[in-house]
């Protein structure tokens, strides 16, 4: 799989070096062809309302809001500030999904938003998806300091409740040292109280860079003083990081200016990260945390994430599972990496000189994981990863939206669980544990039963609360079934298993 995926990143590599040779003679079936070019009016899919906010229904009507907002194709630059772009369906960005690659390299996708003519609205996905979404770094962009992305630039901007899947974020060009330019899969520059939340990522290619003088995220490339919450990377096929400075979720959080914090929180990666030997920097969930010191006391923060890693890091310098550089005057809290991949070494952080609080590696078991360290939440010892990520969400500002953390398939949060899961959130644990099973649930009116091995029942409870202590202490060591029904006692709304040590 790996030779294959291999040979598609070669691909896509040589059809860009393709697109740059439009002065040698090639024919117009080799040229990369962009969407700004396709669409040059406005099209049915892009419907304006009374108040200038902007619903969007077809790929189309998506690439009309490159011209809108970067003033294309006779279009004066609009920043969209204090209005809303919501998609009311899923996208296609191309037309042939089996031939993706030669597909893509004809409906390139241009960034929304420029360092000239910056997005600073809302753009609402709705839940939706973007699927095939090709954006390629290349030289003819050298002018414009081009920040690759969904995005190129936000500023006091929002990109919300958005899935991109499967795609390309393909970097190949080679800019100059002074040209420091920055990609992500949402989102290049994130700048000034700008907002990346409640998205997942499950692209393919996610980014393949092959020049230095660049920073890459999964998410976001520069997060300057703005906030990245409720964010997911997810492996959907094999995915791919070839970067010199890069990470799954963001590749430079800076804190600078003194006036805002800038924050990756609740967020996680569950895929792969992979690069060559002469690789420099690469981190799980963020590359470089960097504050600059400010009389404020605003700082760079990571916390309460997570990152699996289903392959090893290479390269020199820095790697880190969590962050590959966290500065002085920096935070990392509450977070937690899967450290059984690492074979050269790779640790939780590459170089820390800044703060770092409970941040520990994690074993992971079905679904959930084992901290190896335990983390102390209101003055209790915590174990288990879901009941650390969901204790953190707990004692934080109500008036903040955070995603609850479930239980599913390890590297499974919220996206792609069963609808009765997402409804119940129920969790049992620490599992395995020992003489206390707790259940949590916002099930009511409902009665917990646990069976063993040999289908005897050994406890059962009705369930009144969130949070409900069963006392285990009787119990031999071994595997146990649990059920949750409803209170006729016919019909089943979760199960699942639960070891005592």
């Amino acid at each position: 799989m790996k030779r294959k995926f291999a040979f598609i990143i070669t691909l896509l590599l040589v059809s860009i070096a393709l697109c740059h040779a439009q002065d040698e003679g090639k024919t117009k079936s080799s040229e990369c062809r962009y969407w700004i070019d396709i669409v040059k009016e406005q099209p049915d899919g892009y419907m304006v309302d009374d108040n200038g906010d902007v619903k969007i229904s077809t790929a189309e009507g998506l690439a009309w809001l490159i011209s809108e907002v970067n003033g294309l194709n006779g279009c004066e630059p609009d920043n969209f500030n204090g209005r809303t772009v919501t998609l009311t369906n899923d996208l296609t960005m191309i037309k042939d999904t089996i031939n993706y690659v030669e597909d893509g390299l004809d409906h390139v996708f241009t960034p929304i938003g420029n360092r000239a003519n910056r997005f600073m609205g809302t753009f609402d996905g709705a839940g939706h998806k973007i699927n095939w979404l090709f954006v390629l770094a290349i030289e003819d962009e050298i002018n414009n300091r081009f920040d690759a992305g969904l995005f190129g630039y936000l500023y006091h901007g929002t990109v919300k409740n958005l899935t991109l899947n499967k795609g390309c974020l393909c970097v190949g060009s080679v800019f100059p040292e002074e040209l420091l330019w920055f990609a992500g899969g949402f989102v290049g520059i994130s700048d000034s109280l700008s907002l990346v939340d409640n998205c997942t990522y499950k692209m393919g290619a996610s980014s393949c860079t092959c020049q230095a003088n660049s920073l890459v995220g999964g998410f976001v490339g520069l997060n300057r003083n703005s906030i990245v919450r409720n964010c997911a990377y997810i492996i959907d096929w094999p995915s791919l990081h070839i970067d010199l400075n890069g990470a799954g979720l963001v590749g430079r959080n800076l804190c600078e200016g003194g006036y805002a914090d800038a924050v990756v929180e609740n967020s996680f990666i569950y895929g792969k990260l992979l690069g060559s030997y002469s690789v420099r920097n690469v981190g799980g969930i963020v590359c470089f945390n960097e504050t600059i010191p400010n009389e404020n006391g605003k700082k760079a923060i990571v916390r309460n994430c997570y990152s699996k890693l289903l392959d090893y890091l290479v390269g020199f310098e820095d790697q880190g599972c969590i962050v590959a550089n966290n500065s002085e005057n920096s935070v990392v809290e509450y977070c937690y990496a899967d450290l059984s991949k690492q074979y050269y070494n790779a640790g939780l952080f590459g170089t820390n000189n800044g703060e770092a609080h409970y941040c520990t590696e994690f074993k992971p078991y079905q679904s959930t994981g084992f901290l190896v360290e335990p983390v102390v939440i209101n003055n209790i010892e915590i174990y288990d990863m879901l009941e650390a990520l969901n204790s953190w969400i707990s004692i934080q500002d109500e008036n903040i939206h955070y995603r609850e953390w479930i239980p599913g398939g390890f590297g499974e949060w919220w996206v792609d669980v069963p609808e009765n899961i997402i409804s119940s959130k129920t969790a049992i644990y620490p599992n395995p544990g020992g003489d206390v099973m707790n259940i949590r649930t916002s099930l009511r009116n409902c009665t917990l039963q646990v069976y063993d091995m040999q289908g005897r029942m050994v406890h059962q409870q009705k369930i009144t609360n969130d949070v409900t202590s069963v006392d285990a202490s009787n119990w031999q060591r071994g595997t146990y079934i649990w059920e949750l029904k409803m209170e006729n006692g016919k019909l089943k709304v979760e199960e699942g298993k639960w070891v005592k040590l």
